[in-house]
């Protein structure tokens, strides 16, 4: 388990090369219910401007998190306070991508809790970004896990 002092500022990772397969993509797709033509068809998503189908925010935001706990371990997150996505490109089925995380910052909220920012991108196969999030995330420490309570005798909440 990875606690709040685990991370380190300006820390960065890469992971890849991964790919989200059609196979994958249309069980995923079938799955969430997302039928948007431009997800489901090649033609469709000529018109808009794409060379063929993309990958959906949803499917990205689950594959990016997923291997983010694959490589880098389970973390003690006890919430997410915000995350946002900019969609700079789109992401294509069947072809290679790599994940970059980065801590942009920390802070402590109180002797139990600490605060993560995080930015991670996914990068095509010639290195120009696809998508970026941004997340701060709300992160047990250490002395959590060691059963302390906060000083103020107040429960552990996902807000400060």
């Amino acid at each position: 388990m990875k606690y709040w002092e685990d991370f380190s500022k300006a820390q960065k990772l890469r992971h890849g090369p991964f790919e989200v397969s059609s196979e994958l993509l249309d069980t995923l797709l079938d799955l969430l219910g997302e039928n948007h033509p431009v997800h489901t068809d090649d033609e469709f998503a000529r018109i808009t401007g794409r060379s063929r189908r993309i990958v959906p925010g949803s499917v990205i935001h689950a594959v990016v998190n997923g291997l983010h706990m694959r490589y880098d371990g389970p973390a003690a997150v006890i919430g997410m306070r915000s995350t946002s996505w900019d969609f700079v490109r789109p992401m294509y089925p069947d072809e290679p991508h790599w994940l970059t995380i980065r801590v942009d910052g920390m802070s402590e909220v109180d002797e139990l809790r600490g605060q993560v920012d995080l930015t991670c991108r996914v990068l095509d196969a010639d290195g120009r970004v696809c998508t970026v999030s941004r997340t701060n995330a709300l992160v047990f420490r250490r002395a959590a896990a060691l059963g302390a309570v906060p000083s103020d005798g107040s429960a552990l909440r996902g807000a400060s």
